[in-house]
């Protein structure tokens, strides 16, 4: 006894995930990722190890997994053929979950947008036009507001720069024209 998943897998050319689902398959093990247990078929290849870190209390922390014999290769059937065949199927159930995931969040965030656009909606509908503008319209506003306070600024210091500038040329024609 001595061998993890992943040292299994790496004797035979597979990810530890792998040899967990053949594992599974040949009724060598029951449960699910991260949660498995050896069942009595399984107990002739293989044990439960269970360690701690020797703490009590808060800060007391265990670890389980299970240790196969050498043996258990052989029971696997793990060829070439069928670890590829495993490997794309865990590959393809990992896209599919991810692109599952992918979609709940986007519907989630439409159903978020929905509803507070939806509350906006209502806002301006309850007020009237009488009230004013909305806070959209005010916002805009105050951004174009802002705007033209800095274009005139920038073009207001142009101007004066400009000004300066020829003054300072005149005043040295004057200069040259009076020697």
């Amino acid at each position: 006894m001595g061998l993890t998943a992943s040292e299994i897998g790496h004797r035979i050319g597979a990810s530890a995930e792998v040899v967990n689902r053949l594992l599974l398959e040949n009724g060598l093990t029951f449960g699910e990722p991260g949660a498995y247990g050896i069942t009595d078929k399984g107990a002739a290849f293989g044990a439960a190890v269970e360690k701690g870190n020797g703490y009590g209390g808060w800060a007391h922390r265990n670890w389980a997994w299970s240790s196969w014999d050498e043996s258990v290769i052989g029971e696997l059937g793990a060829t070439p053929e069928r670890i590829a065949e495993e490997s794309a199927a865990l590959k393809a159930a990992k896209a599919a979950k991810r692109a599952a995931d992918k979609l709940e969040a986007e519907q989630y965030w439409a159903g978020v947008m929905a509803e507070k656009a939806g509350k906006l909606d209502e806002d301006t509908s309850e007020r009237g036009a009488e009230e004013g503008l909305t806070n959209g319209q005010k916002a805009l506003i105050g951004v174009a507001v802002t705007v033209v306070v800095v274009v005139g600024g920038v073009l207001i210091y142009k101007g004066v720069k400009r000004h300066k500038r020829r003054q300072a040329d005149r005043a040295e024609r004057n200069a040259e024209t009076s020697e």
